[in-house]
């Protein structure tokens, strides 16, 4: 196994993309309620999806006082992993399981896996874990959480908690791409929830040469306290601004203008 620290964030999110992912979401519930989720499958990195996971989620896990550890371990340990995906929906998928995780912790860790290896036919199992430390779930309710009817407490919780998307949907995201969710739990011993996934191995698409300006960039900002005056009028985009630029440690000042 290899613990590896995750690149930088590249800092060109907006809140526009914030949105996006906000609307993405509400979209895959409602798709999959009338029985039409549909899936863009494509070549996709699974390692840069796994470490954009870990940069969302280190700081929110931290700042509740939980340590957070991720884990690449079989070729994920060793390469790039490249497979044909949907993206958004497993990113979605994820980041769903990774918010119940956080909600439901108190004290502890959250941790996050990824085991990759190649089966026949050209294809790439994957193995996502995350673990918590959390309240668990009691045995009576094991059945009733991947269930749309559910009505107990901490049923409904864990299907409508993290981003939104639910347990649910998420479940059929994983069938529709050729897996599935499965979990254990236990009242007061925390939940480990376990996504696998066997999909056709991809070839790595060609890099986007701006993408070598975004780290020379990044690595201009890491080079000092930088001392940097924003003004924007828009409490939002502030929001997002300060989010963004946090990791490279600035001297921010944000001034709160008036539009014009």
């Amino acid at each position: 196994m290899n613990r590896n620290s995750e690149p930088r964030l590249p800092a060109t999110a907006t809140t526009a993309d914030l949105r996006l992912a906000l609307e993405q979401e509400r979209a895959a519930r409602q798709e999959a309620e009338a029985g039409k989720l549909e899936l863009e499958m494509m070549p996709t990195c699974v390692t840069e999806v796994f470490h954009s996971l870990c940069r969302q989620f280190r700081p929110r896990v931290e700042a509740k006082g939980l340590s957070f550890t991720s884990v690449l371990s079989g070729l994920m340990a060793r390469k790039e992993v490249w497979a044909e995906l949907d993206p958004t929906r497993l990113t979605q998928v994820l980041g769903n399981l990774l918010a119940n995780a956080l909600k439901f912790t108190s004290e502890g860790a959250v941790t996050f896996t990824v085991h990759a290896r190649e089966v026949t036919n050209g294809c790439v199992a994957l193995d996502f874990r995350i673990r918590d430390t959390g309240s668990g779930i009691h045995a009576a309710q094991h059945k009733k959480l991947f269930s749309p009817f559910a009505q107990a407490e901490v049923s409904v919780n864990r299907l409508h908690g993290g981003t939104g998307l639910g347990l649910v949907v998420a479940q059929q995201i994983c069938r529709e791409m050729g897996g599935g969710i499965d979990f254990t739990s236990a009242a007061g011993e925390g939940s480990e929830f376990h996504v696998s996934l066997v999909l056709q191995s991809a070839e790595p698409i060609a890099e986007d040469p701006a993408q070598d300006e975004l780290d020379w960039s990044n690595e201009v900002l890491q080079r000092h306290r930088w001392r940097v005056l924003a003004a924007e009028d828009n409490l939002t985009n502030q929001l997002v601004l300060r989010h963004l630029l946090k990791e490279f440690d600035l001297d921010l000042t944000i001034l709160l203008i008036s539009p014009t």
